[in-house]
């Protein structure tokens, strides 16, 4: 059982039974530190007390073909990657460079993420689970602009195809935002830089106001507040 806090009225409330018959993917999407694995682990916890299959997943950057890709180029010129402060690659020169890169580079994680949506998405679907992804497609498209440096992906034909995914797959999306110094003082040392935070944050609002997504703050709110926003919101 994950650990809550007992105090927070509200954090122990039962979830419908409503919501896992109809809702058969969700996915939290917003920047690292507004809370999204904590109520993705929240809302596994509850729909498997109701009797549910759920499979928590996160789909994270880089996926399969394109963290190959980043792991040899870094090998090969170690100057070339950008990276965050805590060690992790963001991006490849190769993937900004020019326009032909950034397409190359953007078709590359749409079969890439692909792959991981087979497999860990559509197989267990099959078996009957729910998914709850705190990483998701949302992200990947976040991820695709922030790798490339250019808003222009985000009219492209890879991040439209993930777009229609999303819409196809009737996947219920929750945006979670928060400020910089609320982040910041969640995540302590492993934070971000603040330009790369706010960029991220203004990149996902444009996302949620594409997708029509409610958009839930949680700087001022505690884990059951915002918890029982996001159940409404599921039913």
């Amino acid at each position: 059982m994950p650990t809550f806090p007992h105090d927070q009225k509200g954090i122990h409330k039962p979830i419908s039974s409503h919501v896992g018959r109809r809702v058969h993917i969700i996915s939290i999407f917003g920047p690292d530190g507004a809370g999204k694995t904590t109520h993705a682990r929240l809302l596994a916890y509850k729909l498997k007390r109701k009797g549910f299959k759920v499979k928590h997943v996160w789909i994270k950057n880089n996926h399969t073909l394109a963290y190959i890709m980043l792991k040899f180029l870094e090998k090969i010129s170690p100057q070339s990657v950008l990276r965050l402060p805590t060690n992790a690659i963001i991006t490849h020169i190769l993937a900004y460079s020019n326009s032909i890169s950034r397409t190359i580079w953007s078709w590359l994680e749409l079969i890439s993420v692909i792959t991981k949506l087979i497999i860990n998405v559509y197989i267990p679907r099959l078996f009957g689970y729910t998914i709850i992804a705190d990483r998701y497609l949302p992200d990947t498209i976040i991820h695709m602009t922030i790798a490339t440096k250019s808003l222009e992906i985000l009219q492209s034909i890879p991040v439209k195809t993930l777009l229609k995914i999303l819409a196809k797959d009737k996947t219920k999306l929750i945006m979670l935002d928060s400020s910089y110094k609320t982040i910041k003082n969640r995540r302590n040392n492993i934070c971000e830089p603040r330009q790369l935070i706010e960029i991220q944050r203004l990149l996902y609002k444009k996302i949620a106001k594409i997708l029509n997504v409610p958009i839930e703050k949680t700087d001022n709110k505690n884990i059951a507040e915002t918890h029982l926003n996001i159940i409404r919101i599921l039913t």
